[in-house]
């Protein structure tokens, strides 16, 4: 059964690229496999109302899939101060008792167990960064291309419990999909392939939401939450969109934002205790504390925002900025 109709069309779209997934070497099925994230799309069109979280082969290499080295870029003009943002310290929301799994400010795009998949991670100097000032790193996909981005893959050991922290911003002109959806980063287990995205009309402004997958016969369901809109289990998958519902969530392009995100298994798959929250500078946009993520922990994130190949090319460069990575976990 699929809940909120009127986006039938979408969730179908959305399930058929989860169906055509090929499962990776840790399972064949959504119940025993994870589903990972990848810098390739299968055959999927990112024009065509899917913005389903990209599922590749779980140890992908540079050889592997239609990726290429980027083509060099000129530099970013130089970027202006802007005000700061709300919120005491330098991660508000890291809940107490979390221990730091890994902290990097982007002067590499890849060392301390952080790689650098497709070695597509570009540092940039900008002095206005709102962390650690000096280098960043950036992700572009050219004005008129389909293919650019970058994969950053940091595997850790097992959490029930995971929070993330980043600094991030865009270029003012940043389009985005007409299908609406923009990947940033993933967070999986073996029950899901759960990815953070920035979602809106393209040429606009977005709202950060969380997308939550799990393929065809899954036993995961959260259509009991109001917010959720997608498949509700079983032959449908488990696929769908969760929009805020507290906060506005609206990240404007051009400026510094720092996105967090926590996530807390449930005891079972349909124990209704899992938790998802995540915060925009410092601000709550997103509680939930009655959601099946399913009882297997957490052990992988990945910065991908899966530009690979899909879709028509767009009238402008498309550019993220990262200043700062923390992921800790219980």
């Amino acid at each position: 059964m699929i809940k909120n109709t009127k986006n039938l069309f979408f969730i179908i779209a959305l399930g058929l690229i989860v169906s055509s997934y090929n499962a990776c070497s840790k399972f064949q099925t959504v119940n025993t496999e994870a589903i990972v994230p990848s810098s390739s799309l299968e055959s999927s069109n990112e024009d065509s109302q899917t913005g389903n979280p990209a599922l590749p082969n779980p140890v992908p290499t540079p050889g592997s899939v239609q990726n290429p080295s980027p083509t060099p870029n000129p530099q970013p003009p130089v970027p202006s101060p802007q005000p700061p943002i709300s919120g005491s310290g330098a991660w508000p929301n890291e809940p107490i008792g979390l221990s730091a799994l890994f902290d990097w400010s982007f002067n590499a795009s890849s060392g301390n167990g952080l790689v650098d998949v497709y070695k597509a991670g570009r540092i940039v100097n900008d002095p206005y960064a709102p962390f650690s000032p000096g280098n960043v790193l950036e992700v572009r996909k050219p004005a008129g291309a389909t293919l650019g981005g970058a994969q950053l893959d940091y595997y850790f050991p097992d959490r029930n419990e995971v929070y993330v922290g980043m600094w991030w911003k865009t270029n003012a002109e940043f389009d985005g999909y007409l299908h609406q959806g923009n990947k940033l980063f993933f967070v999986i287990s073996n029950d899901s392939n759960s990815v953070f995205y920035w979602y809106g009309p393209s040429g606009s402004e977005k709202k950060l939401i969380f997308v939550f997958q799990a393929g065809a016969g899954s036993a995961l369901n959260n259509c009991h939450i109001p917010q959720f809109q997608g498949a509700c289990g079983g032959a449908d998958g488990a696929t769908g969109l969760l929009f805020p519902n507290i906060g506005d969530g609206t990240a404007i392009r051009g400026q510094w934002h720092r996105i967090e995100l926590y996530l807390r298994r449930s005891a079972t798959a349909s124990s209704r205790d899992g938790i998802i929250r995540w915060w925009l500078d410092g601000k709550i946009v997103g509680d939930f504390s009655n959601v099946n993520l399913g009882p297997n922990p957490f052990y992988w994130y990945s910065l991908n925002q899966a530009w690979d190949g899909t879709g028509a090319g767009y009238q402008h460069d498309w550019i993220h900025w990262f200043d700062h990575l923390r992921i800790s976990g219980k």
